[in-house]
């Protein structure tokens, strides 16, 4: 199973301070530096998808790089290098509740 190097991530913004009237949750989360020319991926979970966790702004920003772990183990080839083939991802990376479980 292939896993993405994540160094870092930051939260973007949340309900409570989202721009436009957003109503969910994006993170940039930090990729080790690579050749793929891909610095960090953008993740969102909608407000909604939120809700259904039953999690709080800091449980789900502890749990964003296991959320994003979860995809990649799911969507990585051992085959080829993680980092290409996530720079291939649309953007952004949309999670669902079930992720952050």
């Amino acid at each position: 199973m292939a896993e993405l190097p994540i160094r870092s991530h930051a939260l973007e913004y949340s309900p409570d301070r989202a721009p436009g009237g957003a109503d969910g949750y994006r993170w940039h989360v930090h990729l080790e530096e690579n050749d793929a020319a891909v610095e960090y991926l953008v993740v969102d979970l909608t407000g909604t998808e939120a809700t259904r966790t039953r999690l709080g702004t800091e449980e789900l920003d502890a749990k964003v790089e296991h959320a994003l772990q979860r995809l990649a183990s799911s969507r990585l080839s051992n085959h080829s290098d993680p980092l290409a083939q996530a720079a291939e991802w649309n953007a952004p990376v949309l999670r669902r509740a079930e992720h952050f479980g």
